[in-house]
């Protein structure tokens, strides 16, 4: 049980959003595959339906998102009510169904930060073994490189899926 006034999240008492990871206190703890399931608590989707609609556009898209689903959540025999189920997008199975490979570096940026060369210590590293960041300096470095007269287009496509990309920013 939680402690009084405790269990608050996100402007939702009482219904806070968490993951649940099975593989925290059993090594190669899983659940259909999926090393952790991230439960959140729609306090920013009274609908509870945006969040699911959104992945389900940008899976349509192709382009990487995580599954997901609802339940009915109850914790300690108290119920909490409807909860979207998302697959964590550092589980194994998701980055080798989107990328053919569950190695290298998957970051995950706050909300409100930037791929600027100051905010490249904020984003945090959910998989990978280099720590350093210095990929993603060296991305925000080569495309604050591009200048006005250079070949946009054909710069960017060196340095990413642009197609992807965009799909991903039109979605």
């Amino acid at each position: 049980d939680y402690p009084e006034g405790s269990g608050d999240g996100n402007g939702a008492p009482g219904k806070s959003a968490f993951i649940v990871d099975f593989n925290r206190y059993v090594d190669g703890g899983q659940f259909h595959e999926l090393e952790k399931l991230t439960l959140n608590n729609l306090a920013q989707d009274p609908s509870g339906f945006h969040e699911y609609l959104g992945y389900a556009l940008f899976r349509e898209g192709e382009v990487p998102a995580p599954r997901s689903g609802w339940a009915t959540v109850s914790l300690n025999g108290e119920a909490k009510g409807l909860y979207v189920t998302l697959e964590a997008e550092d589980n194994d199975a998701d980055r080798e169904r989107w990328y053919g490979t569950d190695q290298g570096n998957l970051y995950e940026g706050a909300y409100g930060v930037d791929l600027y060369p100051e905010h490249v210590e904020w984003f945090e590293q959910d998989n990978g073994d280099d720590e350093s960041r210095d990929d993603l300096r060296e991305l925000t470095e080569a495309l604050d490189a591009i200048g006005p007269d250079d070949d946009v287009v054909g710069e960017l496509e060196a340095l990413l899926d642009l197609d992807e990309y965009l799909t991903f920013s039109a979605t």
